[in-house]
């Protein structure tokens, strides 16, 4: 449920950022029965903020734990954004992270998120309920970059995480179908947001193999479509 802080943060964004242009490949709908596992990059929070407010799509986004609980939220945003980022002391750091912390946790918690517990006890909870979100024809979406992890030839995503195929190896144990993963190349400075084209996990295939081509393809996609204006197999902006 949406809460009013998140819809007056929505608003504002709205109100004070240019609306993306969505790219659809040709023959490309989005499904509706079965879910899909979207997987985009970053940018930084331009990537969250653009897909959580303009994707057509619904979709429940995997977050870091840190950043769903208060406590939780002042002493990574302290540590990672006021004093990492901006180069402020730890006293400032803390307390302009105290006075941010209520609102982020509202916000983010009425995405309707699915924790990524950094515990590796506990990531299995990540998996559990992200797997009970599939089933219930819930779309995910996961932005599993490996923060300056650069891979050779591509030069706006960096090398993914694999751990998120888990799922598609799972779902296909669990309910004898392949699920269908879908690429999104986000680009805040057109602003733009390309889906690519999806593609399946192969169950008939050796698993470490299978993850090498699923994440060759997811990354090329985005790197291709990171200028979707240059891709003539996109369909015009549709929204």
């Amino acid at each position: 449920m949406k809460t009013l802080a998140y819809k007056i943060v929505s608003t504002l964004i709205r109100l004070f950022s240019k609306k993306p242009r969505i790219y659809l490949p040709d023959g490309f709908e989005f499904e509706t029965e079965t879910p899909q596992l979207f997987v985009a990059n970053h940018e930084r929070l331009a990537g969250p903020i653009l897909m959580d407010t303009y994707f057509p799509v619904p979709c429940r986004p995997w977050i870091i734990d840190k950043m769903l609980e208060k406590d939780a939220i002042i002493e990574y945003v302290a540590e990672t954004f006021f004093a990492g980022r901006l180069q402020l002391d730890t006293r400032l750091s803390r307390l302009y992270a105290s006075l941010l912390a209520p609102l982020i946790e509202n916000v983010m918690n009425s995405t309707d998120p699915i924790p990524v517990y950094q515990n590796q006890y506990r990531i299995k909870d990540t998996f559990h309920l992200s797997m009970q979100a599939l089933k219930n024809r819930q779309n995910l979406l996961i932005f599993p970059e490996q923060k300056g992890v650069t891979a050779e030839g591509f030069q706006h995503i960096f090398t993914l995480n694999t751990g998120f195929l888990y799922l598609a190896r799972q779902y296909f144990r669990e309910l004898r179908e392949s699920l269908r993963i879908v690429p999104v190349a986000i680009n805040p400075n057109l602003p733009a947001i390309a889906v690519g084209a999806a593609v399946q996990f192969d169950p008939n295939q050796p698993y470490e193999q299978e993850k090498k081509r699923l994440v060759r393809h997811i990354m090329e996609q985005i790197e291709m479509l990171y200028d979707p204006e240059a891709n003539h197999s996109n369909r015009p902006p549709q929204c």
